[in-house]
C-alpha cells in the first residue's frame, strides 16, 4: 500500500510539471521498476504476472511524460533498467490471461521505446546489441529495436534491412503490417529519412512534435539511399501507409514522370490541409490529369454500354482512386477554381453508376459534395432517388 502512496504521489509532481521535483521523482521511478515483491503493488489481487506488468506500464507512462515536458533522461542506470525490460523473457502465464497480458507487453514495449528512441544510445546497451544479434524473427518487439537503433550484427536479414535502411521493399512489408502499432517517433523516423532520400535538404518544419524529434540522437541515418525507378514506388506506398506530417516540399511531379497508382497514393497521403489540397490540385490540373479522367470515366461507360471491349481492372481501378484524391482535395480545400473544375466529373459519375453498382461508396462521397449548388442538387438527388441512394445512406 505504500508503494502505490508513493506512486501517486509521484504522479501528482510529474502531472504538475515542475522541473525541480523531476530528478527525484525519476529515482523514485527507477526504484519502481525494480521491484520484486508483487504483493506491494498488487492490490487488488489480480494475476501477479498483470499486476506487475500493468504497474510497470503506468511507471513507465510517467517517465515519457517528463520526457515530453522537455526533459532529456540522462541516468544510465534508469535507461538501462528500460532496456532490459524490453528485452526480458515473456512470461508464462494462465492461458486465460494470454490476450491481456499480450496487450500489455505491446504498450509496455511501445513506450520503453518511445523513450530510449529520446534517451538512448545503443552504445550504453550491450545487452540489446546481444539481444537482436540472436533474434532471427522479426517481430513487432524486433522490428521496433530494429528502427530504433543502428546495430552491426544480426541473424534477420529483414532486421538488417530494417535496421540500416538498406531495402524499401522491407520497409513497406513491415508499416503495412504494423502501421497501427508502430510509435508515431518510429513512423515520423522513417518519413522524414525517406523525405531526406527524395528531397535535397533536410526536412524543417516549426513544430512541436518536430522540434522534440530533434533532440533524439536516433532521429536520422547515417546516410541517404539512393532512389531507383523501382524503388520510389515502395516510398510512394509508405507514405500511402502511414503519413501524418506535413510535407509540401513532396507535392511535385512524379519522380520518373509517370503519374502511376502509387504516386497517387503518395499524393493522397499528402493532402493534410488547405494549402498541401491547393498544390496537389495545380499540379493535376498541369500535367492535364482531369482531363485525362474525364475521358477515362467515359470511355469506361462506352465500354460497359457497347461491351466492344472488356473493361481493364487496372485503369478502373487508377481512375476511382484518382476519383479519392479529387474527393480529399474537394473536402481540405474548398475554393470555387477547385470546385468547378472538379464538377465537371458528376455527369459522367451519374451515368457510370447507371451502369454498374460497383464505387457507390466514394461516388456519393463525390456527388454529395456539390449539393450545395442548387442545380447540381436537383440533377444529384434525382439520380439518388432513381438509385436508391438516399433509402441506403438515411
Amino acid at each position: 500500500m505504500e508503494v502505490i502512496k508513493k506512486f501517486n504521489e509521484v504522479k501528482t509532481n510529474i502531472y504538475k510539471n515542475t522541473d525541480t521535483t523531476y530528478y527525484q521523482d525519476l529515482h523514485t521511478l527507477s526504484d519502481f521498476l525494480n521491484i520484486n515483491d508483487i504483493s506491494l503493488i498488487n492490490i487488488h489481487n489480480k494475476n501477479d504476472v498483470i499486476a506487475d506488468y500493468e504497474f510497470k506500464k503506468e511507471v513507465l507512462g510517467l517517465i515519457f511524460t517528463i520526457i515530453d515536458n522537455g526533459l532529456i533522461i540522462k541516468d544510465k542506470k534508469l535507461l538501462n533498467t528500460i532496456a532490459d525490460l524490453i528485452i526480458k523473457d515473456i512470461p508464462e502465464i494462465n492461458v486465460d490471461f494470454c490476450l491481456q497480458l499480450e496487450d500489455l507487453l505491446k504498450k509496455i514495449w511501445i513506450l520503453c521505446i518511445k523513450i530510449l528512441f529520446y534517451c538512448g544510445n545503443i552504445d550504453d546497451f550491450p545487452q540489446i546489441k546481444r539481444f537482436i544479434s540472436k533474434e532471427d524473427i522479426p517481430d513487432f518487439r524486433n522490428i521496433c529495436i530494429a528502427l530504433t537503433f543502428k546495430f552491426d550484427t544480426f541473424r534477420s536479414y529483414d532486421l538488417e534491412n530494417l535496421s540500416k535502411f538498406s531495402s524499401f521493399s522491407v520497409l513497406y512489408d513491415v508499416v503495412k503490417i504494423y502501421k497501427k502499432d508502430l510509435p508515431e517517433e518510429l513512423k515520423a523516423k522513417i518519413l522524414i529519412n525517406l523525405y531526406n532520400s527524395l528531397t535535397e535538404e533536410k526536412y524543417n518544419q516549426n513544430d512541436r512534435f518536430i522540434e522534440k524529434l530533434k533532440i533524439s540522437p536516433n532521429l536520422y541515418y547515417d546516410s541517404k539511399v539512393k532512389l531507383t525507378t523501382k524503388s520510389i514506388d515502395f516510398v510512394y506506398l509508405i507514405f500511402y501507409e502511414v503519413n501524418f506530417l506535413y510535407f509540401p516540399g513532396l507535392i511535385k511531379p512524379p519522380f520518373d514522370g509517370i503519374f502511376s497508382n502509387e504516386y497517387m497514393m503518395l499524393l493522397y497521403s499528402l493532402i493534410i490541409n488547405e494549402e498541401t489540397a491547393f498544390l496537389a490540385y495545380k499540379i493535376l490540373q498541369e500535367h492535364d490529369v482531369y482531363v485525362d479522367m474525364y475521358n477515362g470515366i467515359n470511355k469506361l461507360i462506352f465500354n460497359m454500354e457497347t461491351e466492344k471491349q472488356e473493361v481493364d481492372p487496372r485503369d478502373e481501378k487508377y481512375l476511382f482512386f484518382l476519383l479519392e484524391v479529387v474527393v480529399k482535395i474537394l473536402h481540405k480545400n474548398n475554393s470555387e477554381m477547385i470546385k468547378i473544375t472538379c464538377m465537371m466529373f458528376c455527369d459522367p459519375l451519374m451515368k457510370f453508376s447507371l451502369c454498374t453498382n460497383k464505387h457507390n461508396e466514394i461516388i456519393y462521397e463525390y456527388l454529395i459534395y456539390y449539393c450545395n449548388d442548387k442545380e447540381t442538387f436537383l440533377n444529384i438527388t434525382d439520380f439518388f432517388k432513381s438509385k436508391n441512394f438516399l433509402q441506403k445512406k438515411i
